[in-house]
């Protein structure tokens, strides 16, 4: 009788066992980005779980939403968060959170960024000399002129860049 009784005990702990685990897992939270310094504009990943299936998740920097996605059915997300232009070089937080539930806290860190246009009055027709740094090294560089693009280059493996470019002739004054 001793066994069949201790048997029975094991069968039911297995049992509660295998049915706190998936709950124990949804409760898990985390979030995190990679990498972790960037410059203004630039894309980080941001990626976390703990989230219920197919919630609503929402990213913030310092406080403020700067997009949204979707938990997966497991109540995972991975989402690309483009930095504000507008983010001061220093220390900012980031954080998710989903279903009413914050997922932490990250630290990311802003670098400064460089960049100049020389001679910096012109006319229609005119080059300027267009230089930066601060660029991820080999990435693309696209240079606009009032929201349209005027030349491409791309970074070298210093993160720095430098193109004659001319100004348009059918830009305005």
């Amino acid at each position: 009788m001793r066994r069949v009784s201790a048997a029975v005990v094991a069968l039911l702990a297995a049992a509660l066992v295998l049915t706190a685990a998936p709950a124990l897992a949804a409760r898990e939270r985390s979030f995190n980005v990679s990498p972790k310094t960037v410059r203004a504009g630039q894309e980080v990943k941001a990626f976390g779980k703990g989230c219920n299936s197919r919630a609503f998740v929402r990213i913030y920097l310092d406080g403020i939403q700067i997009d949204n996605d979707r938990a997966d059915r497991k109540g995972r997300f991975v989402d690309h968060v483009e930095i504000p232009n507008s983010a001061d070089p220093g220390e900012h937080r980031m954080r998710a959170s989903c279903s009413g539930r914050g997922l932490g806290p990250v630290t990311i860190r802003v670098l400064h960024s460089r960049f100049n246009v020389t001679p910096r009055t012109v006319e229609a027709g005119d080059f300027v000399r267009v230089s930066g740094s601060g660029c991820k090294p080999g990435s693309h560089v696209t240079i606009k002129l009032d929201g349209r693009v005027i030349a491409t280059t791309k970074a070298n493996r210093q993160g720095k860049f430098s193109k004659r470019v001319q100004i348009p002739e059918d830009t305005s004054e």
